[in-house]
């Protein structure tokens, strides 16, 4: 991104880094689990703030609405290397610079009458992603579109099912040190896949 030195001073003088790949905006320092989950919903809500037209599902409606075997295309929009490490099982891959008729093609005919959910790490990318293609996925026939509150980090602290190309899986990608510290079980970071 392109943006003047002198604003980028003055954005950090304030404390107002937006949230992008580098890492979250809010401090994830923290030695308990009660501390990381703690640093993940103030992630969460940040994000909450930043994307007001993107609709959340907490992971436990999405977990619900799995188990009734819901009408859900779950799309993962993260790298390859951390989809490889772990993801919700039915997931599919989004890269995250698709743009809306991509990601449409990608969900195919699937998504006529199902609800479609965007996920990432702790939902920034994926609620960049849904705020970019709700309107084309919903004109597609989707019923809806949300992105998964808190993302795989949050469906990992709550300890859900995560699966890898070999199938259950304990491990999860934390995209990079600092998002790392939102996990609660540190000792279940990988940062390669499993060989498959």
């Amino acid at each position: 991104m392109n943006f003047p030195l002198s604003s980028w001073l003055a954005l950090s003088a304030l404390g107002l880094f937006v949230a992008c790949d580098r890492g979250p905006t809010v401090d994830v320092r923290g030695e308990g689990a009660s501390d990381r989950a703690d640093a993940l919903e103030r992630v969460m809500l940040d994000v909450d703030r930043r994307y007001p037209t993107v609709e959340q599902m907490p992971v436990a409606s999405l977990d619900e609405k799995l188990a009734r075997r819901d009408r859900i295309v779950l799309l993962d929009v993260r790298e390859d290397v951390e989809f490889a490490v772990a993801r919700l099982a039915g997931a599919r891959r989004v890269a995250p610079d698709s743009d809306s008729d991509q990601v449409s093609a990608l969900a195919g005919p699937d998504i006529n009458g199902a609800t479609v959910v965007f996920y990432c790490s702790v939902g920034e990318r994926s609620s960049r992603m849904a705020k970019r293609a709700s309107k084309t996925l919903l004109a597609r026939g989707a019923a809806a579109v949300y992105n998964l509150r808190g993302g795989i980090f949050a469906w990992h602290n709550a300890e859900r099912a995560l699966v890898d190309a070999r199938g259950k899986t304990d491990l999860v990608h934390p995209y990079n040190d600092r998002w790392g510290e939102l996990l609660v079980f540190r000792e279940r970071l990988a940062k390669k896949p499993r060989a498959e």
